[in-house]
């Protein structure tokens, strides 16, 4: 989860604390409101350490400067990326005049790779040598299985691990900048402990179709025939498998040419839809 519990703290020369935005996720252990997450997740901050954070809300930013001034770090803020070209397929940006490449999918992506470029700075600043060369490889050939991962080009399926209430309204703004106009169909499979009504609220305008699933092999994993009677509140057209394996078979009847279908709602089922998948192809 990061933060104060976390198992990395064992670590005490911290030279560079990162935060990417900090969000509500892990209520029942991280706390209610932003501004007691970010007190847990700044227990990653060490003394005399350099901290690198993304843009933050501003009750997130407050406890991280007041942080930093109680353990004498300096804070910097990572630029926003400038001039970026979109695509599932790679995608570009500026950054401190600099142009990137990425292969990562996602509209929130570049701004991580800004993140990833300012803690790099951060290094080179307290005197390691990291080669631009690197620097650029390692930001083109990097992939994260389960964020916005196209399992399939024809028909276009993707996997993403949207699991929370920001998290879903990421996919949502990426699915709108990459597919201007298209409907979707949907595979959703959440844990009991996620507000997955927030996560239909947002998502179910964007569906054709709903297609639940009870995520495998997980107690904690909501039965899809309960998150199909929280999805009927939302969309008219939802539909609850029995497996996993029945809810690729029928999205791939549903939706034919004419729909893109997106797997989300928790990581747990994502490898286990990547070998259904695999066996198929």
């Amino acid at each position: 989860m990061g933060g104060i519990g976390d198992a990395t703290n064992i670590i005490r020369n911290t030279k560079v604390a990162v935060f990417t935005p900090v969000s509500y996720d892990h209520m029942g252990i991280l706390g209610d409101t932003l501004t007691e997450i970010a007190e847990k997740k700044a227990g990653i901050i060490k003394e005399g350490a350099v901290v690198v954070s993304a843009v933050q809300k501003p009750e997130v930013m407050g406890v991280l400067h007041n942080v930093c001034q109680g353990k004498g770090c300096g804070l910097r803020v990572a630029q926003q990326p400038q001039k970026v070209k979109y695509g599932i397929f790679g995608q570009r940006f500026s950054f401190h005049k600099n142009i990137y490449k990425i292969c990562l999918a996602g509209m929130w992506q570049p701004e991580n790779a800004c993140v990833a470029l300012e803690t790099i700075e951060a290094l080179r600043e307290q005197g390691f040598s990291v080669k631009e060369d690197a620097v650029r490889r390692g930001l083109e050939e990097t992939v994260w299985d389960g964020r916005f991962t196209v399992l399939r080009k024809k028909p276009l399926l993707i996997m993403d691990g949207a699991h929370n209430e920001d998290a879903a309204n990421r996919l949502r703004e990426s699915l709108e900048e990459y597919f201007p106009g298209q409907r979707f169909l949907f595979i959703m499979g959440v844990l009991r402990d996620k507000e997955y009504d927030k996560m239909l609220e947002i998502m179910a305008p964007l569906a054709q179709y709903i297609i639940t699933i009870t995520p495998p092999e997980n107690p904690r994993g909501l039965s899809a025939y309960d998150l199909a009677d929280k999805a009927k509140a939302y969309h008219p057209c939802v539909t609850a498998a029995d497996s996993l394996e029945e809810a690729v078979e029928m999205a791939g009847l549903l939706a034919g040419e004419q729909y893109v279908t997106i797997a989300f709602g928790s990581l747990s089922y994502l490898g286990r839809l990547r070998k259904i998948l695999t066996r198929k192809q």
